[in-house]
């Protein structure tokens, strides 16, 4: 599938996947905010896509991003650090439970 974005607009794309914030993407790309608002409504105007849900499907379906890049190492990191903490509290849980204490 051929991408009917510009070169600006698929920067923009990749930096929406990348869950960076119109704030965010217009400091890395030295544009005002309004300016990546009006680059996000001008893709999602083009392909007939309704939310950010829409663009990163697209992205996706496009290869604009592959489906590994959306979960980067340091992202699979910070997920397994939550993972161990909820594991911990679900412990703790259970000893205080078994103590009958609660806090």
């Amino acid at each position: 599938m051929e991408s009917q974005l510009t070169m600006r607009e698929t920067q923009i794309l990749k930096y929406i996947v990348d869950e960076l914030s119109s704030e965010e993407i217009a400091e890395k790309l030295n544009l005002s905010p309004r300016t990546v608002a009006t680059h996000r409504e001008n893709m999602m105007n083009k392909l007939g896509i309704h939310n950010t849900v829409g663009l990163v499907k697209y992205a996706l379906l496009t290869e604009i991003v592959s489906l590994h890049s959306l979960f980067s190492d340091k992202r699979m990191q910070e997920l397994k650090k939550v993972e161990d903490d909820i594991r911990a509290l679900k412990f703790r849980l259970k000893e205080l439970r078994k103590w009958k204490i609660t806090e």
